[in-house]
C-alpha cells in the first residue's frame, strides 16, 4: 500500500449517535464503516442476540485472518481486502468509540489517524443513564466507578444526587476524550448530535473538510449503502429507510429540575465553553 490507510476513529460515550455518524460517513464514496472493531473478537464469539448490536466479524471476508495479526496492522488488512474489489475506497471509520483503544494507533507509519469527537446533549444522557441504572446496586456501581475515573469527584460520589453522578460521568467521559486529543495533538472535529440529526446536510459539510475528503450528497442516503461491523439492531429498519429522527425524550422524561441543575452546572458551561458549544432548548449545539 503506497500511502497510510486513512481512519477515521468516532470517539464518544455509549448513546452519543455514533452508530448514524458511522453510516453517515461510510456512505461517502470513498469510506466504509466498518463499525466497534475494538469488539472484533468478543463479537465473533458470542452471538447475536446476546447484546444490542448486529455484526458480521465471523463472516464478512474483510475481517478475515485479523486474528493472526497485531492489532496495528487490522486497519491496513482489511482497506487492502476492501480495495481488491473497490478501488477508490481510501478510508474506514471505526466507531470503536474508545480512547485508549484509538491512542494504538497515534503516530503509525501505516495508518493516517483522523478522530471525531462526537458529543451529546449531557440532558439526554443524564435521562438515559437513570433508566440503565434502575437497580441500587447498580447506583452504587456508578458512584463507585466515578470515583475510581476521578479520585476529585470523591465527595460529589458521596454526596451527590443521582442525577449529578450521571452528569460528573458525561462530563469525565467526554473530558478523557478531550484530554487525549490535546495530549496527542490531534484536531479536536466535535460534533454534536443534535447538530448531526437536526441539520444533517450541514454538520456534514463542516466536518467532511476537516477529515481530508470532500462532502458528497450520497451521504444523505446512508441506508442504500451496506454497512460492515456493527450496527445497532434497534435502528436497523430506520437505518434502511436512511431516516434521523431527532431523539428528545429528555424533554419530556428527566424532571425540570435535574434539566435545571445540567444546564446552571458551572464545571460543564466551563467545558462547553471550552469546545464552543452551548446548550439550546432543542439540545447541545455548536455556538
Amino acid at each position: 500500500m503506497n500511502r497510510p490507510c486513512k481512519v477515521v476513529f468516532i470517539l464518544s460515550t455509549n448513546y452519543a449517535g455514533s452508530h448514524l455518524l458511522t453510516q453517515l460517513l461510510g456512505a461517502h464514496p470513498q469510506c466504509r464503516s466498518i463499525g466497534e472493531l475494538h469488539n472484533y473478537r468478543k463479537y465473533q464469539d458470542r452471538p447475536d442476540d446476546r447484546h444490542s448490536v448486529v455484526n458480521d466479524f465471523a463472516v464478512n471476508p474483510w475481517f478475515a485472518g485479523l486474528d493472526s495479526l497485531p492489532q496495528q496492522q487490522w486497519h491496513p488488512q482489511i482497506l487492502k481486502t476492501i480495495q481488491a474489489e473497490q478501488p477508490d475506497v481510501c478510508c474506514l471509520v471505526d466507531n470503536s468509540k474508545k480512547a485508549d483503544w484509538a491512542s494504538k494507533f497515534v503516530g503509525h507509519a501505516e495508518i493516517d489517524a483522523r478522530f471525531v469527537h462526537l458529543i451529546r446533549d449531557p440532558r439526554a444522557l443524564v435521562r438515559r443513564w437513570e433508566k440503565t441504572y434502575d437497580s441500587a446496586d447498580a447506583k452504587r456501581s456508578q458512584r463507585r466507578r466515578l470515583v475510581r475515573a476521578n479520585p476529585r469527584y470523591l465527595l460529589k460520589a458521596f454526596t451527590g444526587s443521582e442525577h449529578e453522578i450521571y452528569l460528573y460521568k458525561w462530563l469525565q467521559a467526554n473530558q478523557e476524550i478531550t484530554s487525549f486529543l490535546a495530549r496527542t495533538g490531534q484536531s479536536a472535529n466535535v460534533v454534536t448530535y443534535r447538530d448531526l440529526a437536526a441539520d444533517t446536510e450541514q454538520a456534514l459539510q463542516r466536518l467532511m473538510p476537516q477529515l481530508g475528503l470532500d462532502y458528497a450528497v450520497s451521504q444523505l442516503a446512508f441506508g442504500e449503502v451496506e454497512h460492515r461491523g456493527t450496527l445497532k439492531k434497534e435502528y436497523l429498519e430506520q437505518s434502511k429507510r436512511s431516516e434521523i429522527r431527532l431523539d428528545m425524550r429528555w424533554l419530556q422524561e428527566l424532571p425540570e429540575k435535574a434539566q435545571e441543575m445540567i444546564a446552571e452546572n458551572r464545571d460543564v458551561q466551563r467545558y462547553l465553553s471550552e469546545l464552543g458549544l452551548h446548550l439550546r432548548p432543542d439540545g447541545l449545539s455548536r455556538r
